[in-house]
């Protein structure tokens, strides 16, 4: 479980940097879910916290976010820590959204360049 947890968390992080990118946003030397969600578009971040495939999605969304932001570092160095809260519905939701919403963003790019 650790190995799979990390492995999303890190997806994650990724597609948000590149969706980042994509969008011309300077994310510097940021990391963490939450740290990096901040720094989208609004219209973005406002479709992903009212699509996201969880249940109570608008009281959940936020508090998730939050949990996790630093899930990567977390869930590859468990070893190291006393205690850990875990969401992997979360990781996996918000990872299969972000996918969605950075394979539209290719997609309109696309557009733009034909």
């Amino acid at each position: 479980m650790p190995v799979v947890l990390t492995n999303v968390s890190f997806a994650c992080e990724l597609y948000l940097k590149a969706m980042l990118h994509g969008y011309g946003t300077d994310f510097g030397n940021t990391h963490g879910l939450k740290n990096l969600f901040e720094k989208l578009p609004k219209n973005i971040k406002d479709y992903v916290a009212q699509n996201i495939a969880i249940e109570n999605r608008e009281t959940e969304f936020p508090l998730c976010l939050a949990e996790q932001n630093e899930a990567f570092v977390t869930y590859r160095y468990m070893n190291e820590v006393k205690s850990i809260t875990a969401h992997p519905v979360f990781l996996f939701a918000f990872a299969r959204i972000l996918k969605f919403v950075y394979e539209a963003l290719i997609e309109e790019h696309s557009k733009k360049q034909d």
